[in-house]
């Protein structure tokens, strides 16, 4: 969806300068975001109840932690309303507004409508704001002391659902940027399909999780603790479980349990 023409002849030139200042700001809280999602995804798909069931609660904290940060970037992003707020939202209407000509204006309008990103994220922006207005950012007294069940429903919003906005975002930027390739990752959180690996290595949370099962009492328990490992293993593991365990040991080199 990019056009294949040069900056000067999209924008007009007395836009050019500001565009460009407004994307790389744009830009910055994008690639955050998206680092902040990849960390909270890489926790979220490790089995941190197998190998620390006792000691959860700082993961707990980082999860928390990394999930109002998302929520907080993605108000920033996208609904913000104050006047003198920059959002990407804000900046596509400009980019709209400083085309060059209605040939191109038209082209960007239809991809704009390809990803349709306001009204596939109206209803993401509305529980964002109760989420960052009731909790995150202020505490709304009587949302957080009387809040009725419903109203909890009606302000969740889920970890896929995150993950998805952050998606859609990439999109919409993708087509503000026109011709020029921005990656929306730092380098070495991105996915293989965004950059050519010659060797992938572990990056640095999946590093310390792979720390934390090489030092965990489950790995090594069949070894240090050879008489009470068939007890452990009947009664506290499935074939899920012991399964996923296997893995772990081989790629540490060990034997199946």
């Amino acid at each position: 969806m990019c056009i294949e023409k040069p900056l000067n002849e999209i924008l007009r030139q007395d836009f050019i300068e500001t565009y460009k200042l407004e994307v790389k700001v744009i830009w910055d809280q994008i690639v955050v975001l998206n680092s902040y999602l990849y960390i909270l995804k890489t926790i979220l798909k490790f089995p941190l109840s197998l190998f620390k069931p006792l000691k959860l609660l700082f993961w707990r904290l980082v999860v928390r932690s990394l999930y109002e940060s998302s929520i907080l970037i993605c108000f920033k992003l996208i609904f913000d309303t104050d006047s003198k707020s920059l959002t990407i939202s804000k900046l596509k209407n400009k980019i709209i507004s400083n085309l060059v000509d209605d040939s191109i204006k038209s082209e960007v309008i239809q991809n704009l409508k390809q990803i349709d990103f306001s009204k596939k994220n109206e209803e993401l922006g509305r529980r964002i704001n109760k989420i960052r207005n009731k909790f995150v950012a202020h505490i709304d007294r009587d949302w957080n002391t009387i809040v009725e069940k419903e109203s909890l429903n009606d302000i969740v919003l889920n970890f896929n659902e995150l993950f998805e906005l952050s998606e859609s975002i990439d999109e919409l930027f993708e087509i503000l940027c026109f011709n020029e390739q921005r990656l929306t990752h730092y380098p070495e959180y991105a996915p293989s399909s965004k950059v050519k690996y010659q060797t992938r290595q572990e990056t640095d949370i999946e590093e310390i999780l792979l720390l934390l099962v090489k030092n965990s009492n489950l790995l090594n328990m069949p070894e240090s603790q050879p008489a009470f490992w068939p007890i452990y293993k009947k009664t506290n593991l499935s074939l899920d479980d012991l399964e996923l365990l296997n893995q772990y040991r081989n790629r540490f080199g060990l034997p199946d349990a």
